[in-house]
This record gives structure tokens, sequence and C-alpha cells, in this order.
């Protein structure tokens, strides 16, 4: 099957065009964007009608390629086809004919303003003579009631048309001019564009992509930083790649509707410490788009950051079987890369591109300098901005473009270009109770002609319009008040963390996309002290330090450091869940009071642990329960977990947590799990109840459950989301019940799992190659739970033949080789896929199965003691390196600590490991 990018039907486009052949503008109009346009509005139906036609075999030819060529020669450019559309998907039509007649208004409307204001342009330098003519007119942008940006051409000149005020970029332009005027330094220079605003439109400077010079890039770098300091100061938003502009030594900013960014909604979260991390967050350089960081909630799928990016995932719609009757549209993941925004430098006539991540020290610099100049004259600043910024445009969205895009290419589709109108209406279900009737009326009326809506205030008002200029909403606050907040906590800490913020992000990104290289590496090291304490002491300290504590409202939280699937690095808030969430903290900071209650010291340890029980408890809403998480590690049992040993240690009532427990269990009974894995499934729940004993009847029910959706489950050699997981839970299931059934699916979950056996090591099926992985999520360390466990039940009731547990212990005996081996030196302490968590399970074997074996114990030590002296002296690798961390038991700090204090104490249990707490 042929993917690719071709044209089709082009007998119907040549159908469409020939109506518009004789346009007074012919010259100018651009036919290949045409062509685009229609089949990009009628593309699916003529897809659709001709598969209707093959199937019902009302296509003359003998092959598909000849009845193909019927439908588009025959009957699509004598217009057959256009006058069946027109019957039976009117709204195309009527799409297409809106649109391409918008496209010819538009052209003259260019046209005529071109021939109106040329005196002024030529006075502007924006072109050369009185006596240019136009000769091509090309589409850059999204289309926003039929406009659009443009690229105007010249026979001598290049400009670009914009449909809207350019009062920003006159503002921004003498904003920077006025920064200059305090010190005239040769990073604050800029590129004065040229430009004329005529308030409903304006011509502009077509910029050259020009080199930048060797001897030059530093002081680009300079510039680009002290940019991203004036974007940060003004809350400027959306700076991404395509919104950066490199010529010769300067770094220019276009697209300024962001200036002054305000959001249309007024956020709202659980807690206040959780607020405060948010805002952190949004009101940090990364709300600019210029990093290579994401809030969780704006997702690319890559870094289109305006530094550093253009490397990002994209739906692509591609042609299969093309020029053939079975022709189909298909939608693929492509990897997309982009490079126009970072200097280059001439080679051998060749471009060469700059590394941008070489010159962070220079973007430092910069930014500092653009900072330090607003500190040093605050006053002045901000009376200026008051005084000369009444006239900016703020662009509101109240929703992605992303979101509008899709419902606008859904409207395309023959499934609903009948049912506009229940399509469209979505907007109003997921918009209620947010935003005003008027403004969702708006959205609709706007979507209709295919244009993304727009919504705009000037930046001292509350009044939000539409691209009709009539107000269809209110801000809580204006963009200009929201700015001013935002300055007061403008300081000399903040300039360092913004600064920290930075350096951060940019060497983390450039290293996540070559696979790590460049992060600090562990090595292990022979350590003849016992530093534990001092590990466990520092480690509970960056907890606390860092922990976010409200005072109003005595809530907690932290920010916290993640991958996002979209390979987007992401800050975020908490939330209360045990595999990354407030639990697994509490279930940590549980165990270092349990062992250290009696020093002086514990009361803010102990207000943290009292703040995480508060905000579980205040978050069990029984009402909602049947849409949360139900599992252990993801899940309300997790949180449940917490919550009885909180109360247990620290002497509270039981009953709301024992409550809540059978609340949730008569729901788990009755509803069905999208994973049954031990992360977010029955066999996770199964394994913590059996280890409690616990609600045994309950546990039989699921057991029953557990049998009936195994078939569906993936094969994979895997603790946390395979086979060896779900294992573990039908042994105790087994040896609870002694009921055979499960006895059976265990022998037979074994050998699924063993269909991936290798010559060495099982195969983990996320990898292309033939290779496994060491580790407690994925591969071998939670292999060897699950055998170990094996031989714990064994003893208990027997399960194994002879054969069967000689085969048994040989697998424990690779995998404990493997373990060693390869599972003590990773480049991550955590205990999910690091050292920690195969040290833990380690460390669990020797104990129960060779608590005589004094070199392994030795061998056990002298790798915790490691880890240790690595963390106190080097930093604990959770993550992206050693500055931010990931504070998350199972792949963050709680983690490391949970395993140092398991070890100090000389418990063997291995804990949240199987889970057991």
């Amino acid at each position: 099957m042929n993917n690719i990018k071709v044209e089709q039907f082009r007998g119907f486009s040549n159908f469409i065009l020939k109506k518009y052949s004789k346009q007074e503008l012919n010259t100018l109009i651009d036919w290949n964007y045409l062509r685009s346009i229609i089949l990009d509005i009628c593309g699916k139906s003529l897809i659709v009608l001709i598969n209707e036609k093959r199937l019902n075999k009302k296509l003359n030819g003998n092959t598909p390629e000849e009845r193909y060529k019927y439908f588009d020669e025959e009957l699509c450019e004598k217009g057959i086809i256009y006058e069946e559309l027109n019957k039976s998907y009117p709204s195309i039509i009527n799409d297409l004919e809106q649109t391409l007649n918008s496209y010819f208004s538009f052209l003259k409307e260019i046209e005529n303003k071109f021939n109106q204001e040329k005196k002024k342009l030529l006075e502007a330098n924006l072109i050369k003579t009185e006596k240019e003519t136009i000769c091509h007119i090309s589409i850059l942008g999204d289309l926003h009631g039929g406009k659009a940006v443009t690229k105007v051409t010249t026979d001598k000149s290049q400009l670009l048309y914009k449909p809207r005020s350019l009062e920003n970029d006159s503002f921004f332009l003498e904003f920077l001019e006025f920064m200059y005027s305090f010190q005239k330094n040769e990073i604050s220079t800029y590129y004065k564009y040229k430009f004329i605003d005529y308030k409903d439109h304006g011509w502009m400077e077509y910029i050259e992509k020009q080199p930048t010079s060797k001897n030059k890039i530093n002081m680009y770098y300079k510039r680009l930083g002290y940019l991203l300091s004036i974007g940060y100061l003004l809350n400027i938003s959306d700076l991404h790649f395509e919104n950066i502009l490199c010529s010769s030594n300067f770094p220019i900013l276009i697209d300024l509707e962001t200036i002054f960014h305000t959001s249309i909604y007024e956020s709202k979260f659980r807690n206040l410490a959780t607020k405060n991390i948010e805002d952190k967050a949004a009101n940090s350089v990364f709300a600019t788009g210029m990093l290579p960081i994401s809030k969780k909630d704006k997702k690319y799928g890559g870094d289109i950051s305006g530094i550093l990016g253009g490397v990002f995932n994209k739906h692509e719609r591609t042609i299969s079987n093309p020029n053939r009757d079975d022709i189909k549209f298909e939608k693929r993941l492509v990897r997309v890369k982009r490079n126009d925004h970072i200097p280059f430098y001439m080679e051998n006539d060749k471009k060469r591109r700059f590394s941008p991540e070489v010159f962070i020290e220079d973007i430092q610099e910069g930014f500092k300098y653009g900072y330090e100049l607003f500190l040093n004259n605050r006053k002045e600043i901000l009376h200026y901005i008051k005084k000369t910024s009444s006239e900016v445009e703020v662009r509101i969205l109240p929703r992605s473009t992303i979101e509008y895009s899709v419902l606008i290419q859904a409207a395309k589709s023959p499934l609903y270009a009948n049912k506009r109108k229940s399509l469209f209406n979505k907007l109003e279900e997921y918009g209620e109770n947010l935003l005003s009737d008027k403004l969702i009326n708006s959205e609709i009326k706007q979507i209709e002609t295919l244009s993304v809506p727009y919504f705009y205030t000037k930046v001292q008002s509350v009044s939000v319009k539409d691209i009709k200029n009539n107000t269809v909403h209110h801000l809580l606050k204006n963009p200009l008040n929201v700015f001013l907040e935002k300055t007061q906590r403008y300081s000399l800490k903040d300039l360092l963390f913004q600064c920290k913020l930075i350096k951060f992000s940019l060497e983390s990104q450039n290293k996540l996309f070559i696979d790590g290289n460049g992060f600090i590496n562990y090595e292990y090291e022979i350590v003849n002290s016992d530093n534990i304490d001092d590990a466990i002491d520092n480690l509970v300290s960056i907890i606390i330090n860092n922990a976010v504590i409200d005072e109003k409202d005595g809530s907690v939280n932290w920010m916290n450091l993640g991958i996002s699937k979209e390979e987007e690095i992401i800050f975020e808030s908490l939330s209360d869940d045990l595999y990354k969430g407030l639990s697994g903290i509490g279930i940590a900071l549980l165990k270092y009071y349990e062992i250290n209650k009696n020093l002086k010291d514990m009361s803010r340890l102990k207000k943290i642990l009292s703040s995480i029980y508060s905000s579980i408890l205040s978050n069990i809403n029984t009402n909602s329960s049947k849409e949360k998480d139900l599992s252990f590690f993801n899940g309300e049992i997790g949180k449940i977990a917490f919550l009885y040993k909180y109360q247990i240690e620290f002497k509270e009532n039981c009953d709301s947590s024992k409550n809540y427990m059978k609340h949730i269990l008569g729901i788990i009974l009755s509803s069905e799990f999208e994973m049954n894995d031990i992360i977010a499934g029955l066999p996770g729940i199964i394994s913590y109840l059996y280890n409690q004993e616990i609600f045994s009847k309950e546990l039989v029910i699921m057991g029953d459950r557990l049998l009936k959706d195994l078939d569906n489950n993936p094969t994979m050699a895997s603790y946390a989301h395979g086979k060896s997981g779900v294992m573990v839970s039908l042994l105790y299931l087994y040896d609870l019940t002694k009921d055979k059934k499960y006895l059976v699916k265990f022998h037979q979950e074994w050998k699924k799992e063993n269909t991936l056996k290798l010559e060495i090591g099982w195969k983990d099926v996320r990898q292309n190659e033939e290779t496994y992985s060491v580790s407690w999520c994925n591969g071998v360390t939670g292999q060897l739970i699950s055998r170990l466990v094996a031989l714990e039940i064994h003893d208990k009731v027997k399960i194994f033949d002879a054969v069967n547990k000689k085969l048994m212990q040989k697998e424990i005996e690779e995998l404990l080789y493997l373990l060693k081996e390869e599972g003590l030196e990773q480049n991550n302490f955590c205990l999910c896929h690091g050292v920690m968590g195969n040290l833990l399970v380690l460390n669990y074997y020797q104990k129960k199965f060779e608590n005589t074996n004094i070199h392994l114990a030795n061998k056990i030590d002298s790798h915790f003691y490691s880890v240790a002296n690595f963390g106190l002296n080097k930093g604990w690798i959770c993550g992206l390196g050693n500055n931010f961390y990931s504070f998350s038991i199972m792949t963050g700090i709680s983690g490391i600590l949970y395993a140092f204090l398991k070890y100090k104490t000389k418990d063997t249990e291995l804990g949240i490991l199987l889970p057991n707490i």
C-alpha cells in the first residue's frame, strides 16, 4: 500500500476553478493554493463517493486505475460529481464556495489597499518605486473571518499584509527603544523593522533570513536572552519557533498577539498549595514559549520552543492507494524537524546551523541584563507602560487552536456534513459555566465559516470582543492589572530562579533528545564509611525544604519534574495518588517518622504529614468516586493505604478510611479495568489486600473477575505491566482459596511469559531490539520478585512438581545474575526503574534466601554506601540530572529515601514494590 502526498481529483478542482478563470485578478491567483483548499474541503466526500461507486460497480474500467481515471476525468471534470455532492452534502459545497469567494474578495482588498497606499509604502521604504505592481500574493497564516497574514510580492519588492492593527508592533518597538534609552548597550540593540499601521490593517517589512557571523553569534544569543527577559516581563506567550526570526546578528520576535497575555478562565485548584505551584509555573519564563518546557495542559508532541525547538510529532493526512478507485485518506504520526529559526553561517556555499545549547551562558547574560534593567528602573518603566499601552490588543484564547482545528476538520467529513449543529454544539457542552453564551455563540458562527475563532481585548479593558467587534465576554481582571500583579513578584530572588530554569530547560531538553547523553552518570565507588544516616537526612531535607505549604488552608504540595508522553519536560503540581503523588511521599515520610519520632525537631515533618493527610481526606468524595481511578498505585486504594497507616501511627480514628475502603471495593467489584496489571488494575489491589490480610470475601470475587479478563492482557515480561505481576496475584488467590483454577492460570501465565525468553533474559517488548531490561517495572527485577514469591508460596502450599521447581530455580539464578551484573550501576536511583529498586529486591533475596551469604551481604552494603556517597556529593539522580527533582515515591526522591530507610532498619520485606505497606 502506497502512502504518499500527491494531488488527487484534479478533474474536480479543474471543474471548480473554471468558474473563476475569468476573475479580474487572474494573474495574482495562487491556483495551487486553491487546489489544496478544494481538496481539503471536499477530499473526504470525494473519497466516500468514489468508494461507494466502486462497491456498487458504477465505475467504468477494468483496473482500479482505469476506474479512478473514469471517476476523475468523466464524472468530476464534467460536473456530475459536483451536482451529487451539492445534493448529498450541500453544506460542504457551501463551505467551498464561501471560502473561494472570501479568497477572491481578500485579493481585491489587498490590491486596492496597495494601490491606495503606495505613496506611504514608498515613504516607509516598504517598496522601492511608486510604479510597482503586485505579481503574487501568498496566504501565510490561519484564516480568521476569511482573512490571513499574506506575503505580497511585487516586481521589485516583498512585504507582508496583515488584516489587523499593528498597534502591538508599534508599542513593542517603542518599548524596546525606551528600554534602550536607560543604558545604551549592544545587548539591548534591536532590529527596527519597518511597518505602517492603518488601525484595521497594516503593512510590514518582509524580513529575509540572513546568516549570522561567527564573531557575532555570542551577541546574537545575548540579544535573544534579552528578548526572553522582555517576553517574560511583558507576559508575552506563544513565542514558539515559528514566531522567532533570525536576520544577521538580530533575533526578531513576530506575531505579538499575545503580549500581556491573560487567561479567560479563573483557574480552580483543589487547595492553595497547588495553586501556588501552578501559578509559579504559569508565570515563569516557561510561559513565554521560548523555552523547551511544557505546562501539563499544553502538549504539542515534542519541543516547539523558540530557542531550541522545531522537533515535534504531527498527525499528517496522507493518501493511500493514489490514482485508484480504492483510494483513501490515512492519518500517520510523523516526526517533524524545523530549524529555520536557528541562526546559521555559510560554509562552502552551504548553510551550517549553530547549536543553541552551546550559548546558554550568553542567553542567561542577556536575560539577566534585561531583568536587572527593569529592577533598576521599575517605577519609570511601569509608568511608561500604563501611559502608552492603552491601544494594545491582547488575543484571548477560550480554547486551544488545536481544539478548533479538530472541529473544523470534522466538519469537512461527510459523517458530520449534515449534522454540523450537533458537532459545533459540543462547544456549548464543554464551555458552559465557564464561558458566556455570547462568546460560545460567536465561536460557533466563526467556526461555521471554517475559520479559527478570534477574540481580543484591549490591555486596559475587561471586555472581550470577537472578530466583528461585538462584546461577547467580560474578564475578571484586565490584562494590565494581571501584568502589574505579576511585576510585584519580580526580584533578585526571582531572577536567580528564572536563570536556573533557563539553564536547566535548555540543557535537559537537548540531552533528552540525544537519549540522555550528557546527564550526570553514576559510577559505583568503594566507600569505607557508613554514610546512610547522612543520606537519609539529606533526602528528608530536600523533601521538606521544597514543600510548598500554604498557611491559610494548611495544604502542601511539591513542584515536580516529569516527562510527558509527548517527550516534553514538564513541571507540575502533584496529585494525591501513590505512584507519583502525595500518598507516596507520605508513605516515605511516615517511614522516617516511625524511626525518628523521638527526635526533638519533628514539628515541620509532622506538619507536612498532617497536611498530606488532610488534603487526601478532604478530596475523598464518595459521590464522584465512580469517575476516579480505583487502582492501588494510581488511584483510590493507594490513597486509602496511606490514610490507614497515618491513622494508626497518629492514633486517629480509622473509621473514615475503613468506610471509604468498603465503598470503593463495592465499586471495584462492578467496574471494568482498562488495564489489568499491578499498576492500574486488579492485581495491585489483590496484592495489597492479601498482604494486609483483609477483605477476603471481596478478594475471591476479584479473583473471578481477574480470570475473565486475563486473556485480553498483552504478553509482557514485566511486573508492573505484564505477566510477572499477574502471576503473583494468582498465587496469592490460590494460597487464600486453595482453588486449583488459580494455580492452573498461574502456570499458563508463566508459560506465556516464557514465550519471550531470549538466550539470556526475557525480551522487553517495548524495545525494537531483541533485548531485556533490568528494572522493577519492566524486566529482570520484577520478574525475580514473581519467582521468589512463587518459592515462598510453594513452601506453604506445594505448587510445583520437581521439574517445574527446578525450572523456577534456574530462572531465579539467571535473573539474579543479570540483576547483580547490570542492575546496580544504572543512571537512575529511583525504585521503579533504577538502582534503589534493584538493591531493595536484591537485599530482600539475600535476607530471605541466602542469609548466610556474607559476600552478597557485603556487596549490597557497599552499593548502598556508594549510592549514598554519590548522592551526597554529586546529587540524587532521578530523572533529568540533579538540578530539579521528581519527588514521587516510585520515580523520585521519596522513593530513594524509602529504600535507604528500609535498608537502615533491616526491614527485609519488599514493601511498596510488592505492594505490601
